[in-house]
């Protein structure tokens, strides 16, 4: 009982209350291309976010206790590992820009995502406190650049903002892995976790979800 007091004090990192969530695996065959992909999504959230109920919507790759953590290994414009050393390491996300404010993810440093941040816009970044703190203890990361090696022919991507640490799969044992975040309009994926909040009853939220992704692909399966 007192484990559970304790845990229910645990600041996760986001509110989840009244948030609706679902997932969506895009079809390979009909969404190859990522503009296409693009398109879907903002197409969604744009519908989403003009239903009355509705006070904002997002996507993602990994949602918080949502049995995913994707991690990779990057690198830092200037600094050269050794090859005994450990590589720059972190959880890796893909978001739209309204979805930090979806989980009331807090902005310390820097900006959000927001509509320059597409296909044929500069590529960027947003990192936590916990990889930023990890990296760059004693400097501001807002303006370094990253790289990830599946992404290199986009060449070097910069950081533009800085926001709190979200505990991913554990309020007990979290790593405390420090995260990064690219634009999801800038790296579509075919598979995306949608993130609702709403004053609205749950039930009509899960509508408002379905209706909006029916209402751009009538056969895709949420």
């Amino acid at each position: 009982l007192k484990t559970l007091s304790h845990l229910r004090g645990v600041d996760p990192g986001f509110d989840g209350r009244g948030v609706m969530t679902a997932s969506i695996a895009l079809p390979d065959a009909a969404y190859k291309d990522p503009a296409r992909r693009v398109a879907f999504y903002q197409a969604v959230l744009s519908k989403l976010s003009q239903t009355p109920g509705v006070t904002a919507a997002g996507a993602v790759n990994a949602l918080p206790f949502s049995g995913g953590d994707p991690t990779a290994s990057f690198e830092i414009e200037g600094r050269v590992v050794g090859p005994s050393d450990p590589s720059f390491h972190g959880s890796k996300r893909q978001a739209s820009p309204e979805y930090f404010k979806v989980l009331h993810i807090p902005l310390l440093a820097g900006r959000f995502f927001d509509d320059r941040d597409r296909a044929s816009g500069q590529p960027v970044a947003i990192i936590d406190v916990n990889l930023a703190r990890r990296y760059w203890p004693n400097r501001n990361p807002i303006g370094q650049r990253i790289r990830l090696e599946a992404f290199s022919k986009n060449g070097w991507t910069t950081i533009v903002g800085i926001v709190g640490h979200v505990k991913q799969t554990s309020l007990a044992a979290d790593t405390g892995r420090g995260a990064y975040y690219f634009p999801l309009y800038q790296q579509p994926r075919e598979e995306a976790l949608f993130a609702v909040r709403g004053n609205a009853p749950p039930a009509l939220l899960n509508q408002a979800i379905r209706s909006a992704v029916h209402s751009v692909a009538p056969a895709q399966a949420v």
